[in-house]
């Protein structure tokens, strides 16, 4: 499937917990639907002109060993449209990005230690300098917060030239919790929105450890 998403996304991992992530905002309704994905052994965003079987693939072959260079590599030198594509992510040992030269400008990514940030179609450079900087500011707090506080500088910097839509928070973790898979569809402030619910789901998984215990039940990952 191929959709426009020209947008802003940090995909990350926490050393500490194992966790993998990705939080993402556009001017187009519902990207949580196509841009994030996100598993036991690495986060992927694919965007720009989104191919979501880049994700999907990209997963896939990370289970099998592939690092997460040489998966998303051989993925778009198969494809013809690779030139429209911006996508980038994380394995346990790497990071890596690709901007296509025909994706709108100003685009472009940065690969660091840990995490990547891209985007495209945006205000500018400081929306990527300013989500690098949020996420490396407190490194203690688990990773859904990291990556939703990124999200929150870039829209501060200025994010889609356009506007906003859609934001989306997916991720994968050792433990299974209610704000880790969270998505607005269609919002005037999608990243606020994002961050109240955010806020009720962390406070939901409160009263689950109130009336349950730690077991919870619903949220706990099964073995397989």
């Amino acid at each position: 499937m191929n959709v426009e998403h020209h947008t802003f996304s940090i995909a990350g991992r926490c050393a500490r917990t194992g966790a993998f992530g990705v939080a993402v905002s556009t001017a187009r309704p519902a990207v949580g639907a196509a841009v994030p994905w996100a598993g036991p052994d690495g986060a992927i965003a694919t965007q720009a002109t989104t191919n979501t079987s880049l994700g999907r693939e990209g997963l896939r072959r990370l289970a099998d060993g592939v690092p997460i260079a040489e998966a998303l590599a051989a993925l778009l030198r198969d494809d013809p449209f690779s030139n429209r594509r911006q996508i980038h992510g994380v394995d346990r040992a790497g990071a890596w990005a690709h901007t296509g030269p025909d994706c709108k400008p100003w685009c472009g990514h940065r690969v660091e230690s840990g995490f990547t940030v891209a985007g495209n179609f945006l205000t500018g450079p400081d929306v990527l300098a300013a989500m690098a900087t949020a996420f490396v500011a407190d490194e203690s707090a688990e990773l859904g917060e990291r990556l939703l506080r990124a999200l929150e500088a870039g829209q501060a910097a200025g994010g889609d030239q356009r506007g906003r839509q859609s934001a989306a928070l997916l991720v994968w973790s050792p433990e299974v919790r209610p704000h880790h898979n969270l998505r607005v569809d269609d919002h005037a402030d999608p990243v606020v929105e994002l961050r109240r619910i955010f806020t009720v789901m962390h406070g939901f998984l409160e009263t689950l450890r109130e009336d349950y215990g730690e077991g919870l039940g619903i949220y706990r990952r099964p073995k397989l």
